[in-house]
């Protein structure tokens, strides 16, 4: 007759189709029920309640669609765990004047500064699901809840009783993963250079005035520069945030796990893994960021730009038609930590090949084998459980890296006022050379195969 009753993939429905239209609905119920009882659908719905159904679904039916005749109870999911902190430390959004709506670009929303025995955040247990019924009558369990990850390190202490977690050291907080620390803080109240020499600091780092060419420094959280930085090697676990400008620093000059805010960067290299905020302008300078690079007042000239989460200029290029290079949607870091964490990964799997080869030769009876074979064997065994446990591990960190690269991207560049000739757009593999002026604000996006310019009405 054309019939098909069969249960969803998930066993949360029972699904039919139709393709004979010359039976009644009464016809048609009575072999739904039919089936659905050979199929061990529990509890059984009568035939009355199936014609209801089916009388709610006539289009369908009229076009031998899927109808879903009877749902089982899905599960309840959990709530994960969650992190309830204290108040706003990490946030980098600039403080916007409530009245004027003008914007400070030296002062964030989010303010790290902390005192000793200050609360920074409380763990929220996750709350369990709870099971459903599908159609079969069988339990389906719900996901399993994910505790809240937080760890506390440096200067950092977790009162397991509260499962809460305070500052043991005045100073500045940082998040670094799942990792909560507080960084002491080191001033210097003159300059880096050859009276100071170069400076290794475990946590922030503040420079009341300039850090001198030729100066090596590195720190374990933020670094703050009341002046400007030239021809230097910066390397910081947190921002870099400079009163002043970079200039010179050379290929590997500044790296930093956080953002990059100063009022000029000039011909200088940086790698930062969130935003890089300008005031001014960025001239002839290497940037790659996995975040966005942010100078809406200022100008974009020369060199090359990378960065995942897009571009926005006041302008982009030069009346001089200085060629300037721009990426975005592209993450500059995933290939080499991926490579990274596959590093790990094949010599695991090499070596997990070797033991299940191994245990591939023991006889499926263990008791048959010696004492000492058979505690060699279930060593071997564990060995080969760890071994797989970290090759998942790895292999779900590959994952969550690629979608969180995935999630930051966005692959567009706004430029407010003009964009020149010579000013070189890449995204998605596709590249534009741009030959002629275009007034902003504009939007320069992918459309298919080609890169477009997008007029944005009203700024």
């Amino acid at each position: 007759n054309g019939i098909r009753v069969f249960p969803s993939r998930d066993r949360l429905a029972v699904k039919r189709v139709a393709s004979d239209d010359s039976l009644s609905l009464a016809d048609v119920a009575a072999f739904v029920r039919e089936r659905m009882e050979k199929l061990k659908v529990q509890p059984l719905p009568d035939e009355d309640a199936i014609l209801e159904t089916l009388a709610q679904h006539q289009d369908a039916l009229l076009a031998s669609e899927e109808t879903t005749v009877l749902r089982g109870q899905p599960p309840v999911q959990p709530v994960h765990g969650r992190i309830d902190w204290s108040r706003d430390f990490f946030s980098l959004q600039f403080v916007v004047d409530s009245e004027t709506e003008s914007v400070d670009y030296r002062r964030r929303v989010g303010d790290p500064s902390v005192s000793e025995g200050e609360l920074l955040a409380r763990r929220i247990p996750p709350q369990p699901g709870e099971p459903g019924v599908d159609v079969l009558g069988h339990a389906v369990p719900p996901a399993k809840p994910k505790p809240a990850k937080l760890r506390a390190g440096r200067q950092v202490r977790h009162d397991e009783e509260e499962d809460a977690f305070y500052a043991e050291a005045s100073g500045r907080v940082r998040l670094q993963g799942d990792i909560l620390a507080v960084d002491t803080l080191y001033e210097v109240p003159g300059s880096i250079g050859l009276e100071t020499g170069h400076v290794r600091h475990p946590g922030a780092l503040s420079v009341k005035e300039d850090i001198l060419e030729g100066s090596q420094v590195s720190a374990d959280g933020d670094i703050q520069v009341g002046g400007t930085v030239e021809l230097a090697t910066i390397e910081a676990g947190g921002d870099l945030v400079v009163r002043g400008g970079v200039k010179g620093a050379g290929a590997g000059g500044i790296e930093v796990r956080g953002g990059v805010t100063a009022r000029y960067i000039l011909e200088s290299c940086i790698e930062a893994r969130e935003d890089v905020v300008v005031e001014r302008e960025i001239l002839h300078s290497t940037i790659k960021t996995q975040g966005r690079v942010y100078t809406p007042k200022g100008r974009l000239v020369g060199g090359a730009t990378t960065a995942l989460a897009g571009v926005e200029a006041r302008q982009a290029g030069s009346e001089s038609s200085v060629r300037t290079f721009i990426e975005v949607g592209y993450d500059p870091f995933f290939e080499e930590e991926e490579k990274k964490l596959t590093a790990q990964i094949d010599p695991l799997e090499k070596q997990l090949a070797k033991m299940h080869a191994v245990l591939n030769t023991l006889p499926k009876t263990w008791d048959q084998l010696p004492a000492e074979r058979r505690e060699a064997a279930q060593r071997l065994r564990e060995q080969a459980t760890a071994a797989e446990a970290q090759v998942i591990e790895l292999r779900a960190n590959v994952e969550a890296l690629r979608e969180e690269s995935k999630a930051r991207g966005k692959p567009e560049v706004v430029v407010r006022q003009m964009l020149f000739p010579e000013t070189v757009v890449r995204i998605g593999g596709i590249t534009r050379h741009f030959v002629d002026k275009a007034s902003g604000p504009v939007r320069v996006i992918l459309d298919g195969d080609t890169i477009a310019l997008v007029p944005m009405y009203g700024g």
